[in-house]
Formats: structure tokens, C-alpha cells, sequence
């Protein structure tokens, strides 16, 4: 893996998160416009160090329910960023190649499993289970999720009714 590193700061308004991006002298992309609410603004830069420089400049709106947003770097150079209903797949370079994945409830958390090359999701209500291109391989529909544990072979949630733990390979309970 290069020697990216992500730094972030939060940003008052829209209007602050949208003229940092317009002044930026790298590509930038913006993302969340569409949110139902403003509630929070996130300035995501993506440098490379051995270069000292800068490589894109991503801004995130979100909502504000739910999580604040997550986002990481894969062992592919590959940046996702999880906020509201969406996981967003950005390839560092080549930026066309901007993948958006809708979800059905609010986004919590999401980890790489880096010996199955996965992505798994929990959200509010879901669990998905993601290719390395973020199609869905398997998703399961749960009651409101109170607390969840993902590892390397599985993934555990909590919801007021039940804990169910569910296999990463195919998203059978165990």
C-alpha cells in the first residue's frame, strides 16, 4: 500500500464546505448534496506522502442522524466513505470511477475484511455484505440494530428483541 493518508476537518455551513472546494487546486468531489437536512460538513483530503501532495479533496454532507461519517483507504487505493443512506467507492486514481451504493436504512459502520476481500456494512436495520466493488453478495433485514460486533468470520447484532450472529461467507446464522 502507497503511503496515503487521510486527514479531515469539519466546516460550518454548505456554503463554506462548497467555496474550500471550488478554491482547491486538486480534483475535488462533493457529496450528499441531495441530503434531506443539513446538519454537518466534512472536508476529506487525500494526500500522498512520499509526494508531498495533495490528490483530491472530497466534501461530505450529512444528515446528522445516525453516525457521523466513516470512511478508510483499502490495501486497492480505494477510499469508501459511509454517511446517511450510502456507501461511496472512489478509486484515488481515477476519479471517474465513483461508485454509489443506495442503502435502505441510516449507515452505522462498515469494515474491510481484508482475507475474504469484503466489505461488511450495518446500518440501522441492515447488514450487507459487499464485494470489493460494493455490490451486495448478501443482505439480511433486522428490527432496529441497539449494537453489532464485526470480526474476520462474523458479524454479531443486537437488537431489543434478539442477538443474532450471521457467517460472513454466506450470512447464515451461526
Amino acid at each position: 500500500m502507497s503511503n496515503i493518508i487521510l486527514t479531515s476537518n469539519n466546516v460550518d455551513s454548505k456554503a463554506e464546505l462548497i467555496e474550500g472546494l471550488k478554491n482547491s487546486e486538486v480534483e475535488t468531489i462533493l457529496l450528499g448534496e441531495k441530503a434531506q437536512q443539513y446538519q454537518g460538513f466534512i472536508e476529506i483530503s487525500v494526500k500522498d506522502s512520499c509526494a508531498d501532495a495533495e490528490l483530491l479533496k472530497i466534501g461530505v454532507i450529512y444528515e446528522g442522524h445516525g453516525l457521523k461519517p466513516q470512511y478508510s483507504i483499502n490495501e486497492f487505493e480505494k477510499l469508501i466513505i459511509g454517511f446517511n443512506k450510502k456507501i461511496c467507492l472512489i478509486s484515488l486514481y481515477s476519479l471517474d470511477k465513483l461508485l454509489i451504493k443506495e442503502l435502505k436504512s441510516l449507515f452505522y459502520e462498515f469494515k474491510f475484511i481484508k482475507n475474504l476481500n469484503l466489505i461488511v456494512v450495518v446500518c440501522e436495520t441492515e447488514i450487507y455484505c459487499l464485494n470489493a466493488n460494493i455490490e451486495t453478495i448478501w443482505q439480511v433485514c433486522l428490527d432496529l440494530v441497539i449494537d453489532h460486533e464485526i470480526t474476520d468470520e462474523y458479524v454479531k447484532v443486537v437488537t431489543e428483541e434478539e442477538t443474532r450472529v450471521f457467517s460472513l461467507l454466506n450470512g447464515r446464522l451461526i
